[in-house]
């Protein structure tokens, strides 16, 4: 897809524009510079087949991901000093994004574009440098970069020369979408294993969402959190809130076979990447399900006796309490009255504490995906991450905090993951889910 800004040709008049090499008199013959001449400028904002990114006539789109709202085109001197930002506000004509025109003074400049920027952000970046898009952390929210109708994209930073005839003035800009997006979807053939019982009501969040980024990707593809020493807890948001579903992005996963991405439940994140690949500062994908055992242990008497939970009317999740037995492999008691599970603990001498008694409130249990652990873990933008779930084993964790956080992903023990790459591009990984 190519994102063409149509322009009328120059209106051929020479202007002084202070903080640029001299508008000289042409007086006695003297010739006036090409410099500092009022010319324009067409922009073509195209999506590069070497990404394999996201275009307009793929049948893999949403309208979300390739539509522009807004784009703001920033002329920077070679001195790296903002000369002008100008709003294109268009509209799509037989597949060309047609705009009004881009003023430009003639002379060397650098070129930035941003598609969906917040307007604050653009406000700042218009009265900055062009450092601010290279070296300089942005605090965007997912609010900032995934709006109700569109994604924030951004250009590169390109050098070229505005010229006095219009029409030598083309320049082509690749742009990039600044998030990754996510879907999840059973595998055909999804098993579900472990301990006895109904595992259902699958859905999937977001976690670790950097909230620090650079407009304009590094070479080396780091971001600011990029460095251990340089690691904030505080400017990581989970994207999921345990206390309403709604306000943050918790989405059912997806049924197999699928035929169009399109009808897919996608969440984004930010790019996110990672010195030490600790389990806390990089993205995780938290699935999260409701399970209700098959069997609960009751009292009778001083006798412990497991009965079937339909038995005791138990047909839909409730609060329950898991103690695990080693005899020698852990066998799994479930309870749902906590002071039985008290007794049986201190019968059997198992200290008494939430790590031998531990509780799934409302029989929600947890677990990880952690993306693309072929590439270090790290989480780049404008890259689909395809997740497919192959197995999943209950109960799971009983909290959404990631165990061990100061360690990195098992490579083997938890996901399984098969990578190919498609447009987006598409990196999708199968999982198998255990606890």
């Amino acid at each position: 897809m190519k994102i063409t800004i149509l322009k009328q040709k120059s209106i051929g008049y020479a202007i002084c524009m202070i903080g640029l090499a001299g508008c000289i008199s042409s007086d006695n013959g003297i010739e006036t510079p090409d410099t500092g001449i009022l010319s324009e400028l067409t922009i073509k904002l195209a999506f590069p087949a070497v990404e394999h990114l996201r275009a307009g006539g793929d049948p893999n789109a949403t309208e979300k991901e390739v539509k522009i709202e807004t784009a703001n085109v920033f002329i920077y001197t070679p001195q790296g000093f903002c000369e002008s930002q100008t709003a294109i506000q268009g509209e799509w004509k037989d597949g060309v994004y047609v705009s009004t025109q881009i003023p430009a003074a003639t002379g060397e400049k650098k070129i930035f574009v941003g598609v969906n920027l917040p307007s604050p952000l653009v406000d700042k970046l218009k009265n900055g440098m062009s450092n601010e898009l290279t070296q300089v952390p942005q605090t965007l929210t997912v609010n900032d970069l995934v709006t109700a109708n569109a994604l924030a994209m951004t250009s590169p930073l390109i050098a070229c020369e505005v010229k006095k005839q219009a029409s030598e003035n083309v320049l082509t800009v690749p742009i990039k979408r600044l998030t990754a997006k996510i879907t999840v979807e059973k595998s055909p053939s999804l098993e579900t294993g472990g301990a006895a019982g109904k595992t259902e009501n699958i859905v999937f969040a977001v976690a670790n969402f950097n909230q620090r980024s650079f407009l304009i990707q590094p070479d080396d593809k780091h971001d600011p959190n990029w460095s251990g020493a340089a690691f904030n807890p505080n400017e990581f948001l989970p994207r999921y809130d345990e206390t309403n579903d709604a306000a943050y992005s918790f989405v059912p996963i997806n049924e197999a076979n699928i035929s169009q991405i399109t009808a897919y439940n996608a969440l984004y994140a930010s790019e996110n990447t990672s010195e030490l690949h600790r389990k806390k500062e990089i993205t995780r994908v938290l699935v999260r399900a409701v399970f209700t055992p098959d069997s609960i242990v009751v009292k009778e008497g001083t006798r412990f006796v497991n009965k079937h939970a339909t038995a005791l009317g138990i047909t839909s999740p409730v609060d329950f309490w898991l103690i695990a037995v080693p005899r020698p492999e852990n066998e799994l008691l479930f309870f749902t009255t906590y002071s039985i599970a008290v007794d049986y603990a201190t019968t059997n001498a198992i200290p008494v504490n939430d790590a031998n008694i531990v509780k799934y409130t409302g029989g929600k249990c947890y677990w990880d995906m952690f993306l693309n652990k072929n590439n270090s873990w790290d989480v780049q933008r404008n890259d689909y991450h395809q997740c497919v779930i192959n197995r999943i084993m209950a109960p799971g964790r009983a909290l959404p905090s990631v165990p061990d956080p100061d360690n990195p992903p098992p490579a083997d023990t938890e996901i399984d993951a098969n990578i190919t790459v498609t447009p987006w591009t598409v990196i999708a990984d199968e999982y198998n889910l255990v606890p």
